[in-house]
């Protein structure tokens, strides 16, 4: 019932307290959303210009170096880290280096996982008899792989913190 889809998705948040994005209370909704409003605004964007400016020059650098041997360049993934590498930097103000670096692409798999589950909460009621199948027939294992991609963010997170604290 509606108690056990809730407990599933309170259960698929990656930390205990609601983001923006999966409060279920308006007040804290808007609240966060002012806070966001004030982050993107016009003169906040063009301060970050110069940083979104040095993650696509990353992108074009590591493209030509692939292109001078010869490579056949897959742009997807390519185009994924370079999100992720402005995305961290704007929201966090800590680029993950998934350009130049390997160390931090298991956290875009585990991003699109939880995008995916996101998805499924942002769309209903279109996919409610979904979601009451996965809180009913494959709770457990839904639960069970909530909890693993929670785990890998919070040891990727923390490796980061530290790398970054002692630098």
């Amino acid at each position: 019932g509606p108690r056990r889809a809730r407990r599933t998705y309170v259960d698929s948040r990656l930390v205990p307290s609601p983001s923006l994005f999966d409060t279920l209370d308006q007040a804290e909704h808007t609240r966060k959303q002012r806070i966001i409003w004030k982050v993107t605004s016009e003169l906040s964007m063009r301060s970050f210009e110069p940083g979104m400016n040095s993650q696509v020059d990353i992108f074009l650098s590591e493209l030509l170096k692939s292109a001078q041997k010869g490579e056949a360049v897959d742009v997807s993934p390519r185009f994924s880290r370079l999100a992720a590498d402005v995305i961290s930097s704007l929201g966090f103000g800590i680029p993950l280096h998934t350009q130049t670096e390997e160390t931090n692409r298991p956290l875009l798999d585990a991003f699109t996982e939880v995008s995916s589950r996101i998805g499924l909460y942002m769309n209903r009621p279109a996919t409610a008899k979904l979601l009451a199948w996965l809180a009913h027939k494959a709770s457990e294992d839904f639960r069970k792989s909530t909890q693993s991609t929670r785990s890998r963010l919070e040891w990727h997170w923390e490796k980061m913190r530290s790398t970054t604290c002692t630098n």
